[in-house]
Protein backbone atom coordinates (compact mmCIF):
# COMPACT_ATOMS: atom_id res chain seq x y z
CA UNK A 1 0.00 0.00 0.00
CA UNK A 2 2.77 2.71 0.69
CA UNK A 3 4.02 2.63 -2.82
CA UNK A 4 0.71 2.88 -4.00
CA UNK A 5 0.47 6.15 -1.75
CA UNK A 6 4.15 6.83 -3.15
CA UNK A 7 2.38 7.67 -6.69
CA UNK A 8 -0.02 10.06 -4.94
CA UNK A 9 1.20 13.39 -4.26
CA UNK A 10 -0.16 15.64 -1.84
CA UNK A 11 1.75 18.81 -2.74
CA UNK A 12 4.14 18.93 -5.50
CA UNK A 13 6.52 21.02 -2.64
CA UNK A 14 6.23 18.77 0.27
CA UNK A 15 6.24 15.13 -1.58
CA UNK A 16 3.34 12.27 -1.80
CA UNK A 17 0.93 10.73 0.36
CA UNK A 18 3.98 8.24 1.35
CA UNK A 19 5.76 11.27 2.79
CA UNK A 20 3.17 12.83 4.34
CA UNK A 21 1.90 9.43 6.46
CA UNK A 22 5.88 8.74 7.20
CA UNK A 23 5.99 12.62 9.07
CA UNK A 24 2.54 11.89 10.97
CA UNK A 25 4.41 8.64 12.04
CA UNK A 26 7.23 10.53 13.53
CA UNK A 27 4.81 13.18 14.74
CA UNK A 28 2.42 10.53 16.35
CA UNK A 29 4.74 8.62 18.22
CA UNK A 30 6.47 11.97 19.94
CA UNK A 31 2.97 13.08 20.90
CA UNK A 32 2.11 9.45 22.29
CA UNK A 33 5.06 9.94 24.30
CA UNK A 34 3.84 13.47 25.80
CA UNK A 35 0.94 12.44 26.54
CA UNK A 36 1.65 8.96 28.06
CA UNK A 37 -0.19 6.67 25.34
CA UNK A 38 0.63 3.63 23.68
CA UNK A 39 3.66 4.89 20.68
CA UNK A 40 3.69 1.29 19.03
CA UNK A 41 -0.57 1.48 18.36
CA UNK A 42 -0.16 4.81 17.64
CA UNK A 43 2.90 4.54 15.00
CA UNK A 44 0.23 1.88 13.30
CA UNK A 45 -2.77 4.04 13.31
CA UNK A 46 -0.69 6.73 11.68
CA UNK A 47 0.97 3.88 9.15
CA UNK A 48 -2.94 3.29 7.74
CA UNK A 49 -4.14 6.93 8.01
CA UNK A 50 -4.13 7.53 4.37
CA UNK A 51 -4.29 4.45 2.61
CA UNK A 52 -7.61 4.77 1.51
CA UNK A 53 -6.68 7.55 -0.63
CA UNK A 54 -5.52 5.34 -3.14
CA UNK A 55 -8.97 3.07 -3.41
CA UNK A 56 -11.54 3.75 -5.91
CA UNK A 57 -14.22 4.70 -3.64
CA UNK A 58 -12.28 7.52 -2.15
CA UNK A 59 -11.26 8.98 -5.40
CA UNK A 60 -14.77 8.85 -6.36
CA UNK A 61 -16.17 10.13 -2.89
CA UNK A 62 -13.76 12.45 -1.42
CA UNK A 63 -15.73 13.02 2.18
CA UNK A 64 -15.79 9.49 2.44
CA UNK A 65 -12.41 9.31 3.22
CA UNK A 66 -11.22 8.03 6.98
CA UNK A 67 -14.51 6.23 7.04
CA UNK A 68 -13.47 3.71 3.98
CA UNK A 69 -10.01 3.67 5.75
CA UNK A 70 -11.89 2.75 9.26
CA UNK A 71 -13.86 -0.05 7.71
CA UNK A 72 -11.11 -1.96 5.75
CA UNK A 73 -8.80 -1.25 8.78
CA UNK A 74 -11.35 -3.12 11.24
CA UNK A 75 -11.46 -5.94 7.93
CA UNK A 76 -7.76 -6.67 7.87
CA UNK A 77 -8.27 -7.78 11.75
CA UNK A 78 -6.64 -4.52 13.24
CA UNK A 79 -7.63 -3.28 16.96
CA UNK A 80 -10.74 -1.36 17.50
CA UNK A 81 -7.96 1.63 18.81
CA UNK A 82 -6.48 1.59 15.51
CA UNK A 83 -9.66 1.54 13.01
CA UNK A 84 -11.04 4.04 15.10
CA UNK A 85 -8.66 6.46 14.43
CA UNK A 86 -8.01 6.05 10.93
CA UNK A 87 -12.13 6.74 10.62
CA UNK A 88 -11.42 9.38 13.04
CA UNK A 89 -9.11 11.52 12.66
CA UNK A 90 -10.29 13.89 9.96
CA UNK A 91 -12.55 15.03 12.67
CA UNK A 92 -13.84 17.93 13.49
CA UNK A 93 -13.68 18.96 9.67
CA UNK A 94 -16.95 21.26 10.37
CA UNK A 95 -17.33 23.95 13.25
CA UNK A 96 -20.51 20.98 14.48
CA UNK A 97 -18.22 18.06 14.51
CA UNK A 98 -17.22 16.48 17.61
CA UNK A 99 -13.79 16.11 18.42
CA UNK A 100 -11.77 12.40 18.83
CA UNK A 101 -12.14 10.88 21.96
CA UNK A 102 -10.14 8.01 22.18
CA UNK A 103 -6.50 8.64 22.60
CA UNK A 104 -5.37 7.07 19.56
CA UNK A 105 -7.28 8.61 17.44
CA UNK A 106 -6.75 11.69 19.29
CA UNK A 107 -2.63 11.21 18.52
CA UNK A 108 -3.04 10.53 15.28
CA UNK A 109 -6.10 13.60 14.78
CA UNK A 110 -3.32 16.20 16.43
CA UNK A 111 -0.09 14.89 14.44
CA UNK A 112 -1.71 15.21 11.10
CA UNK A 113 -2.80 18.54 11.55
CA UNK A 114 0.48 19.47 13.01
CA UNK A 115 2.37 17.77 9.61
CA UNK A 116 0.08 19.67 7.55
CA UNK A 117 0.47 23.10 8.95
CA UNK A 118 4.23 22.99 9.79
CA UNK A 119 4.74 21.51 5.96
CA UNK A 120 2.81 24.38 4.36
CA UNK A 121 4.32 27.12 6.46
CA UNK A 122 8.26 25.49 5.56
CA UNK A 123 7.21 26.36 1.89
CA UNK A 124 5.60 29.97 2.62
CA UNK A 125 2.05 28.82 1.69
CA UNK A 126 -0.26 30.36 4.32
CA UNK A 127 -3.35 31.73 4.63
CA UNK A 128 -3.65 35.64 3.20
CA UNK A 129 -6.83 37.48 3.41
CA UNK A 130 -9.74 35.44 2.22
CA UNK A 131 -7.25 32.75 0.28
CA UNK A 132 -7.11 29.98 2.17
CA UNK A 133 -6.61 27.02 -0.40
CA UNK A 134 -5.52 24.41 1.99
CA UNK A 135 -7.95 24.86 4.70
CA UNK A 136 -5.24 25.91 7.05
CA UNK A 137 -7.49 28.09 8.95
CA UNK A 138 -9.39 24.72 9.69
CA UNK A 139 -6.78 22.45 10.34
CA UNK A 140 -5.50 25.15 13.01
CA UNK A 141 -9.10 25.64 14.42
CA UNK A 142 -9.62 21.86 14.49
CA UNK A 143 -6.36 21.48 16.60
CA UNK A 144 -7.09 23.68 18.94
CA UNK A 145 -10.29 22.24 19.52
CA UNK A 146 -9.01 19.06 19.78
CA UNK A 147 -6.89 19.84 22.12
CA UNK A 148 -9.28 22.10 24.55
CA UNK A 149 -12.07 19.43 24.42
CA UNK A 150 -9.72 16.82 25.67
CA UNK A 151 -8.53 18.68 28.52
CA UNK A 152 -4.81 18.06 26.87
CA UNK A 153 -1.52 20.10 27.77
CA UNK A 154 0.63 20.55 25.04
CA UNK A 155 3.29 22.59 24.31
CA UNK A 156 2.72 23.36 20.51
CA UNK A 157 6.13 25.40 20.31
CA UNK A 158 8.28 22.17 20.81
CA UNK A 159 6.09 20.63 18.41
CA UNK A 160 6.16 23.06 15.50
CA UNK A 161 9.68 24.41 16.37
CA UNK A 162 11.06 20.63 15.28
CA UNK A 163 10.76 20.90 11.55
CA UNK A 164 10.65 24.85 11.37
CA UNK A 165 13.08 27.58 11.90
CA UNK A 166 12.60 29.99 14.90
CA UNK A 167 11.14 32.19 12.60
CA UNK A 168 8.73 30.36 10.59
CA UNK A 169 8.00 28.53 13.90
CA UNK A 170 6.90 32.00 15.90
CA UNK A 171 4.56 33.11 12.75
CA UNK A 172 2.67 29.92 13.02
CA UNK A 173 2.71 30.37 16.74
CA UNK A 174 0.95 33.80 16.27
CA UNK A 175 -1.42 32.30 13.38
CA UNK A 176 -2.75 29.43 15.81
CA UNK A 177 -2.74 32.15 19.06
CA UNK A 178 -5.17 34.20 16.42
CA UNK A 179 -6.95 31.19 16.04
CA UNK A 180 -7.75 30.43 19.21
CA UNK A 181 -8.90 33.97 19.99
CA UNK A 182 -11.16 33.96 17.16
CA UNK A 183 -12.40 30.46 18.25
CA UNK A 184 -13.07 32.10 22.22
CA UNK A 185 -14.39 35.06 21.10
CA UNK A 186 -17.17 32.81 18.76
CA UNK A 187 -17.79 30.62 22.06
CA UNK A 188 -18.77 34.42 24.05
CA UNK A 189 -15.42 35.58 25.73
CA UNK A 190 -14.82 39.17 25.74
CA UNK A 191 -12.32 40.46 23.65
CA UNK A 192 -10.33 42.11 26.45
CA UNK A 193 -10.19 38.99 28.79
CA UNK A 194 -8.17 37.38 25.91
CA UNK A 195 -6.05 40.31 25.42
CA UNK A 196 -4.90 40.00 29.19
CA UNK A 197 -4.26 36.39 29.07
CA UNK A 198 -2.18 36.54 25.20
CA UNK A 199 -0.45 39.88 25.59
CA UNK A 200 3.43 39.68 25.68
CA UNK A 201 3.33 35.99 25.21
CA UNK A 202 3.91 33.23 22.76
CA UNK A 203 1.09 30.95 22.22
CA UNK A 204 2.06 27.73 23.34
CA UNK A 205 -0.59 25.70 25.22
CA UNK A 206 -4.07 25.86 23.91
CA UNK A 207 -5.93 24.19 26.97
CA UNK A 208 -3.49 25.71 29.73
CA UNK A 209 -4.41 29.36 28.07
CA UNK A 210 -8.06 28.46 27.73
CA UNK A 211 -8.32 27.66 31.49
CA UNK A 212 -6.68 31.21 32.63
CA UNK A 213 -9.02 33.14 29.64
CA UNK A 214 -12.07 31.17 31.36
CA UNK A 215 -11.25 31.31 35.02
CA UNK A 216 -10.27 34.91 34.59
CA UNK A 217 -13.65 35.97 32.82
CA UNK A 218 -15.38 33.99 35.94
CA UNK A 219 -13.26 36.41 37.91
CA UNK A 220 -14.86 39.80 36.32
CA UNK A 221 -18.31 38.53 37.55
CA UNK A 222 -17.17 38.46 41.46
CA UNK A 223 -17.06 41.45 44.33
CA UNK A 224 -13.33 40.84 44.51
CA UNK A 225 -12.43 41.73 40.93
CA UNK A 226 -12.90 45.53 42.01
CA UNK A 227 -10.39 45.06 44.51
CA UNK A 228 -7.74 42.85 42.10
CA UNK A 229 -8.36 46.22 39.95
CA UNK A 230 -7.59 48.85 42.38
CA UNK A 231 -4.17 47.03 43.53
CA UNK A 232 -3.04 47.05 39.98
CA UNK A 233 -4.39 50.79 38.75
CA UNK A 234 -2.41 52.76 41.53
CA UNK A 235 1.46 51.00 41.37
CA UNK A 236 0.91 51.12 37.71
CA UNK A 237 -0.02 54.21 36.82
CA UNK A 238 2.71 55.43 39.52
CA UNK A 239 5.15 53.30 37.22
CA UNK A 240 4.04 53.98 34.04
CA UNK A 241 3.76 57.59 34.23
CA UNK A 242 7.51 57.54 36.21
CA UNK A 243 8.92 55.47 33.62
CA UNK A 244 7.86 57.73 30.52
CA UNK A 245 9.29 60.70 32.19
CA UNK A 246 12.53 59.45 32.93
CA UNK A 247 12.66 57.08 30.07
CA UNK A 248 13.57 54.24 32.22
CA UNK A 249 12.84 50.71 34.05
CA UNK A 250 12.44 50.55 37.54
CA UNK A 251 12.74 46.29 37.67
CA UNK A 252 15.47 46.32 40.40
CA UNK A 253 15.36 44.04 43.40
CA UNK A 254 13.66 46.53 45.94
CA UNK A 255 16.04 46.98 49.21
CA UNK A 256 15.34 45.91 52.60
CA UNK A 257 17.87 48.18 54.35
CA UNK A 258 16.39 51.23 52.56
CA UNK A 259 12.80 50.73 53.87
CA UNK A 260 12.26 53.48 56.51
CA UNK A 261 8.37 52.42 57.50
CA UNK A 262 6.55 49.75 58.50
CA UNK A 263 4.15 50.03 55.64
CA UNK A 264 6.95 49.23 53.09
CA UNK A 265 8.37 46.52 55.40
CA UNK A 266 4.48 44.81 55.46
CA UNK A 267 3.86 45.16 51.99
CA UNK A 268 7.38 43.60 50.70
CA UNK A 269 6.89 40.73 53.34
CA UNK A 270 3.16 39.63 52.14
CA UNK A 271 4.59 40.22 48.35
CA UNK A 272 6.96 38.02 49.42
CA UNK A 273 4.42 35.69 50.22
CA UNK A 274 2.04 36.04 47.31
CA UNK A 275 4.44 35.57 44.79
CA UNK A 276 5.19 31.54 45.92
CA UNK A 277 1.40 31.06 46.11
CA UNK A 278 0.89 32.58 42.59
CA UNK A 279 3.78 31.02 41.16
CA UNK A 280 2.79 27.16 42.76
CA UNK A 281 -0.73 27.61 41.41
CA UNK A 282 0.00 29.36 37.86
CA UNK A 283 1.72 26.24 37.56
CA UNK A 284 -0.64 24.11 38.16
CA UNK A 285 -3.12 26.02 35.65
CA UNK A 286 -5.33 27.10 39.15
CA UNK A 287 -6.03 30.84 37.94
CA UNK A 288 -9.00 31.34 40.82
CA UNK A 289 -6.78 31.64 44.27
CA UNK A 290 -4.11 33.31 42.41
CA UNK A 291 -6.49 35.57 41.28
CA UNK A 292 -8.17 35.98 44.85
CA UNK A 293 -4.56 36.31 46.56
CA UNK A 294 -3.38 38.81 44.77
CA UNK A 295 -6.88 40.22 45.25
CA UNK A 296 -5.94 40.00 48.75
CA UNK A 297 -3.00 42.21 48.86
CA UNK A 298 -5.32 45.49 48.36
CA UNK A 299 -4.96 46.03 52.16
CA UNK A 300 -1.33 46.60 52.58
CA UNK A 301 -0.95 48.05 48.57
CA UNK A 302 -4.10 51.13 50.04
CA UNK A 303 -2.24 51.64 53.36
CA UNK A 304 1.23 51.96 51.92
CA UNK A 305 0.23 54.12 49.02
CA UNK A 306 -1.73 56.50 52.12
CA UNK A 307 1.42 56.36 54.60
CA UNK A 308 4.33 56.45 52.45
CA UNK A 309 5.36 59.35 49.62
CA UNK A 310 6.90 57.68 46.49
CA UNK A 311 8.46 60.78 45.66
CA UNK A 312 10.51 60.99 48.49
CA UNK A 313 13.05 63.59 48.81
CA UNK A 314 15.93 60.62 48.40
CA UNK A 315 16.43 59.63 45.01
CA UNK A 316 17.30 56.61 46.43
CA UNK A 317 14.94 56.03 48.86
CA UNK A 318 12.33 56.97 45.82
CA UNK A 319 13.52 54.50 43.44
CA UNK A 320 13.35 51.69 45.90
CA UNK A 321 9.69 52.74 46.24
CA UNK A 322 9.31 52.54 42.86
CA UNK A 323 11.25 49.02 42.91
CA UNK A 324 8.43 48.10 45.34
CA UNK A 325 5.26 48.86 42.93
CA UNK A 326 6.95 47.19 40.08
CA UNK A 327 7.19 44.22 42.22
CA UNK A 328 3.63 44.48 42.60
CA UNK A 329 2.93 44.60 39.18
CA UNK A 330 5.23 41.84 37.89
CA UNK A 331 3.57 39.90 40.62
CA UNK A 332 0.45 40.33 38.74
CA UNK A 333 1.45 40.17 35.59
CA UNK A 334 2.23 36.34 36.22
CA UNK A 335 -1.51 35.77 36.04
CA UNK A 336 -2.73 38.32 33.50
CA UNK A 337 -1.76 41.76 31.76
CA UNK A 338 -4.64 43.68 33.37
CA UNK A 339 -3.74 46.82 31.89
CA UNK A 340 -5.44 45.50 28.79
CA UNK A 341 -9.22 44.86 30.58
CA UNK A 342 -11.01 47.73 29.76
CA UNK A 343 -13.07 48.37 33.35
CA UNK A 344 -15.91 51.43 33.82
CA UNK A 345 -14.93 52.32 37.03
Amino acid sequence: LNTRLENVIFHNKIGSQADRVSGIRKISVGIATLLKTDPQLCDQAAELCKTDLTTKVVSEFPELQGIVGGLYSKREGHSEAIYTAVANHYQPITQNDKVPKEMVSTVVAIADRIFTLTSFWEIGEKPSGSKDPFALRRSAIGLIRILIENQLNLQLINLIGKTLSFEKALDLSQFLGERFRIHLIEKGFKHDTLQACLANKTFDDPYTCYQQVEQLEEFRETKLFSQLMDTYRRPNNILTSEENKNKKKYDQKPEVKLFNTNEEKTIFEELQTTEQVVKKMVSENDYRPALKALADLHRSVDTFFENVTINSQDVAQKENRLFLCNKVRNIMHLVARFSELKVVL
